[in-house]
């Protein structure tokens, strides 16, 4: 098998710790994105004052961008990333960039070119790497390549020193600062290519590794997994796609289901899933329910926080970017027209989270129907009395948890008057779910303020778990009343 890697040591020691070096590996560290997708630089490799080849070879395949040459005519059997070495700042000449690596500086290679400094941390950084990982993201994707993971590495904030006692580092906001930059990169990357599979584990630095004591040199243990998890991987497919499951490729690539009406319809159903079972990865929910409704029926998976196990966004965005709503409403859009559906005849359904994101979705944008069961509607009330790894969900939407809070709770309410033409709306919900009192109750209250007329089903149960044993049949029932134009 033919392995690409394009990072640093954190995944080339792997194999090297494991005892697979002998495999077909083929290695690009110390570069960026951003320096791979600039124009070359000449320099001849003996030029590079470093004694190892090495490093001579890495400063120079930097400045040649050897790596999108190498994929491109080798197409690798698997290609891994980590993004370790976007530590380092930049060197500019004109519209060029190279990576300002501790081997360009030790290779004394400043005043080849008239070059000027981009610190790492320069807004327009982030810019460059965005527009370079975009592009290398649409490389792997033109030349076919399959098996693509992304190496989740950071930076370790402690080490097992010589007497094998766990010591901390002396850095830590170093080390917190190097674990934002390459968290955003990482929610970035994994946000634009959902396909790829991701390698990660807790990491603890070593005092005895080969290379020395660093943040980024790990334990024996923590490569042996990461090498495992690569070989669950390819053995047992586990993050292979769903039989009929597509990719719409937008600001967020969304993965969805579509199934086409067995006979002619002009109504398209919207299908948006609430929160998996605890362990259960994303899914698309509704899929039984209603497999015996003819019509068009497309099914979103919200999947794109990748600091929780069920992935939810609410189908909003990261960081407040707002990028998956607009993938979804791009994707409900091309549905829409490729099987000539009006807006009025697109109906949004869901229930609990995917019970916010039909009504948000189906008010937001002028669609014709909702039916939504047991809603959130005041979300960052509902997500800060979560568990602690569930209420940071906000955080992960805005940005900020204090002011992401409050934002959510405000964000469909602000956009009930702001609309001039409402979808019609079915809402379902238990009489003792405390979903009634704290956010269909309010929501209705405003309706009525405003004047929307709505339609409330309160079913006689008492808890929010047991929505999924009671809305069913009420999503049947008022989609066929839809569909029958009762």
């Amino acid at each position: 098998m033919k392995t690409t890697i394009l990072g640093s040591c954190v995944t080339r020691d792997i194999f090297r710790v494991v005892g697979r070096e002998e495999e077909n590996l083929t290695y690009y560290a110390r570069t960026s994105l951003v320096s791979i997708f600039s124009k070359p630089l000449i320099i001849d490799e003996e030029d590079i004052k470093l004694s190892s080849s090495f490093q001579r070879r890495m400063v120079f395949s930097d400045f040649n961008k050897d790596f999108l040459k190498h994929i491109e005519i080798n197409k690798p059997d698997r290609l891994i990333i980590d993004f370790i070495d976007e530590r380092y700042d930049l060197m500019k000449y004109e519209n060029n960039y190279v990576t300002k690596s501790k081997e360009f500086d030790d290779g004394q290679l400043a005043d080849i070119y008239n070059f000027e400094l981009v610190a790492r941390k320069d807004s327009n950084t982030k810019i460059l790497w965005e527009r370079g990982c975009l592009r290398l993201i649409e490389v792997i994707r033109s030349i076919g390549l399959k098996e693509v993971y992304i190496h989740e590495a950071y930076w370790a904030s402690e080490y097992i020193n010589q007497n094998g006692k766990v010591e901390q580092f002396s850095f830590q906001s170093a080390i917190n600062e190097n674990n934002n930059l390459l968290k955003g990169y990482y929610d970035f990357f994994k946000c634009h290519m959902p396909e790829v599979k991701t390698l990660s584990t807790q990491c603890l630095a070593d005092s005895c590794h080969k290379w020395g004591l660093s943040a980024y040199h790990y334990t024996d243990s923590y490569y042996h997994k990461i090498y495992d998890q690569l070989n669950v991987f390819r053995i047992k497919g586990e993050n292979d796609m769903l039989q009929g499951e597509n990719i719409f490729f937008g600001s967020c690539n969304i993965k969805y289901l579509f199934k086409e009406s067995q006979s002619e319809s002009k109504y398209l159903l919207v299908v948006f899933s609430g929160f998996p079972s605890i362990g259960n990865p994303p899914g698309y929910n509704h899929v039984r329910t209603l497999e015996d409704i003819d019509c068009h029926k497309l099914f979103i998976l919200d999947n794109h926080n990748h600091t929780h196990s069920s992935g939810a966004t609410y189908y909003l965005g990261i960081n407040g970017d707002h990028s998956v709503e607009m993938s979804v409403v791009a994707l409900i859009t091309k549905i829409a027209n490729e099987n000539n559906i009006l807006h009025n005849n697109i109906i949004c359904v869901g229930s609990s989270k995917g019970g916010f994101a039909s009504l948000y979705f189906g008010i937001k944008y002028g669609l014709g129907h909702v039916v939504s069961g047991g809603p959130q509607t005041r979300l960052g009330e509902y997500l800060a009395h979560q568990p602690s790894e569930t209420k940071y969900i906000i955080s992960f939407i805005t940005g900020n948890f204090d002011a992401g809070k409050e934002y959510l709770n405000r964000l469909l309410f602000d956009l009930l008057g702001s609309v001039k033409r409402f979808p019609k709306l079915y809402i379902h919900v238990g009489h003792g779910d405390h979903h009634y009192k704290g956010h269909v109750i309010p929501f209705i209250n405003k309706l009525e303020e405003l004047g929307v007329s709505y339609e409330l089903d309160v079913g006689d149960y008492e808890k929010h778990s047991q929505l999924g044993d009671f809305f069913p049949e009420f999503l049947k029932s008022r989609v066929m009343k839809i569909l029958h134009n009762d």
